[in-house]
């Protein structure tokens, strides 16, 4: 559990916000390179790693590699910053969050003198850099820079909590995959998805190019056992989230029915997801030219969309055992 906590927390210290994924992705490629038949970029950005087996049906897992973040737009005669998000964000929790931008620079975001809880919008909040004055503030930190919460990944036994366990997990998971796969009944293609949290973006793309038989979306879905209880639902430390319903996809139930059947000989934990918020990668990817068996394996997740979120490794654990597990047949 140690070494993919260790793992993981590389993989936060890249900032990755929605259309600036390309150094996390760079650091992956060359993670990857050592394991794959051939690592690329496709024109929109998407990276693909590809171990072949041709002839076979081609199976295309999917993570994706951005994160949200902030964008510094212009700085008011005061010195803070008016900004703009990437991504759908929890508005409380923005409320006096810390931000590393890209340069170095750290902030916070203030609200408005006068705001209250129930007005928040992006128009009343602002990010304090600690400069005194627009021609200080724009000295410090030029305009459209981008930036991500200062939320450093931390191990609670085996949970952790961090930014952007959405979706850097899916891209731990697909890495210690690729590393690990030594044979498979699959043409592979692992891809890494730019822009998921603006709309699915490169996945619409990607399974064009590759025309899967098979995609399966490794990403998160929100724990319901927080206290109180609201409903039934996934929960922290039960195993891997196999997804039957979201707001996107109806998952395939022949595939589902493989991966669990993979889940009980293998021995591992597994569960199913009904989300009634959210869709992954897989919404997209099943819609690839005359359809694609389609579903989501998921690390059940707290707090998403928050500075904090939280996920067991023990689930981790379970989704790339499983996951393999199909892969090798």
């Amino acid at each position: 559990m140690e070494r993919l906590f260790n793992e993981f927390e590389k993989l936060t210290r890249i900032a990755s916000p929605s259309g600036h994924e390309r150094a996390l992705l760079e650091y992956i490629k060359k993670e990857c390179e050592p394991y794959c038949d051939s690592v690329y970029f496709d024109k929109r950005g998407n990276l693909v790693c590809r171990k072949k087996n041709e002839g076979a049906k081609k199976l295309l897992l999917a993570a994706h590699a951005d994160e949200l973040g902030i964008l510094a737009m212009y700085a008011e005669e005061e010195g803070n910053y008016r900004f703009s998000v990437f991504g759908g964000v929890n508005f409380p929790s923005l409320l006096y969050r810390r931000v590393n931008f890209t340069n170095g620079v750290v902030g916070v975001i203030v609200p408005d003198d006068g705001t209250s809880l129930s007005d928040l919008k992006l128009a009343n909040l602002s990010v304090d850099i600690g400069a005194k004055s627009k021609k200080q503030a724009e000295k410090l930190l030029a305009p459209l820079t981008v930036g991500v919460s200062d939320s450093p990944a931390v191990k609670l036994g085996s949970r952790f909590v961090s930014r952007a366990i959405d979706d850097k997990v899916g891209c731990l998971i697909l890495l210690e995959l690729i590393r690990s796969v030594k044979s498979s009944k699959f043409d592979l293609y692992f891809c890494f998805t730019v822009e998921e949290e603006l709309g699915l973006r490169g996945a619409k793309t990607v399974g064009f190019e590759i025309e899967p038989d098979i995609a399966i979306a490794i990403d998160v879905s929100s724990a319901t056992d927080m206290i109180p209880i609201k409903r039934n639902g996934i929960t922290l430390g039960s195993g891997a989230a196999i997804k039957v319903l979201d707001v996107g996809t109806v998952c395939d139930k022949e595939l589902n029915a493989e991966l669990i059947s993979v889940a009980k000989k293998a021995k591992r934990r597994y569960q199913l997801d009904v989300a009634d918020r959210g869709c992954t990668d897989a919404a997209a990817l099943q819609f690839v030219k005359g359809g694609v068996k389609a579903t989501v394996v998921s690390v059940a997740t707290r707090y998403i969309h928050t500075p904090n979120e939280q996920a067991d490794l023990n689930d981790v654990s379970d989704v790339i055992a499983v996951i393999k597990g199909y892969i090798e047949g």
